[in-house]
Order: C-alpha cells, then structure tokens, then sequence
C-alpha cells in the first residue's frame, strides 16, 4: 500500500490521488518543459506517469518522497521520448536513403533503356556486315580474330567496321557524355 505519512496521501483513493496530481503535476511541467520543447507532448508524458501511478497503485511501495518517484519518473519518460525521436529519425534516413537508391537506380535503368534504344536505331542505320561486327564483338564479347572467324574477313576489316561504328557513336551520342 503507498501512502505517506509526510503529506498525508493515500494512493488507494482517488481523493489522495488528486491531491498528488494537484501537487506535483505542475512542479514537473516545469522540471519538463527545460527538456521538452513541446508542451503537448510534455503533458501527455505527465499524463502517462499518473495513470501509471494510479493503474499501479495497489502493487506500488515507494520508499521515500512522492515527489522524487514522480521526477524520477518524468526523467526516465523523457529520457524514453528522446531514445524514440532518434530511433525514429534514423528510421526515417534509413528509408530516404533506400527510396533514394531505388529512384537513382531506376533513372539509370530509364537512362541505360534509351541509350540501348539510341545505339540500336544509329547502329540500323550501319551496313549489315557492320551492324554484325559491332553485334559481335560489343555486344557477344568476342575479340576482332573471333569476329573475323565468324564474318570470313580480316581482322583489319572488323577494325575498319568498329571504327566506323565508333566514330558514328560518338557523333551521335554527345549528350550522354
């Protein structure tokens, strides 16, 4: 049972109960408000700490000042509120930071689509052996003896047909440089 002799309050009863809240509710609004910007939250965390006193009241045996369980209290609750702001916040640039990456990610997926598309209609526009030199050795990874090989030209023929693509390319391609 907490009741203390001291002030003569008797938690079991909701009179003694609001004789401590009428005491000691504003004494910790302003202990709170130094550490606590928002009043509203400030009250609502002063709330909690008496219905906690008051849904305890029967199991509670407090040694010592009411007034020192109750900023003990209030210490740990904003102690709580700030440990939850910061979860909260790095929550917060956690998923910024992952939205972001899968926004850059897709604007480079868009960006490697229309250059695909790009190199494909200036590379339609190449004779057929060189739109199969540049397919072969671009785009399969073989190397210019290997293309030679499969197209039954030289080695310097595919250089010519390569150059020839590349030099197309980068005329047309300006703006992705």
């Amino acid at each position: 049972m907490a009741t203390f002799k001291k002030h003569n309050y008797d938690l079991k009863t909701s009179s003694g109960f609001e004789k401590i809240y009428m005491d000691y509710a504003s004494k910790m609004f302003y202990v709170g408000i130094t550490k606590i910007d928002d009043p509203e939250k400030l009250k609502g965390i002063i709330q909690e700490i008496f219905i906690a006193l008051w849904e305890r009241r029967n199991e509670l045996h407090i040694k010592g000042a009411i007034e020192h369980y109750l900023m003990r209290a209030l210490k740990y609750k904003i102690i709580d509120y700030y440990r939850s702001k910061t979860r909260k916040k790095k929550g917060l640039e956690r998923i910024s930071t992952t939205i972001s990456e899968i926004d850059f990610s897709t604007e480079n997926d868009i960006a490697y689509s229309a250059l695909c598309e790009e190199i494909e209609q200036i590379t339609a526009k190449l004779s057929r052996q060189t739109q199969k030199a540049f397919r072969l050795s671009k785009i399969e990874g073989m190397t210019n003896k290997e293309v030679a090989n499969v197209l039954s030209i030289s080695e310097r023929a595919v250089a010519y047909h390569l150059a020839k693509v590349n030099d197309r390319l980068k005329k047309l391609l300006i703006t992705y440089y």
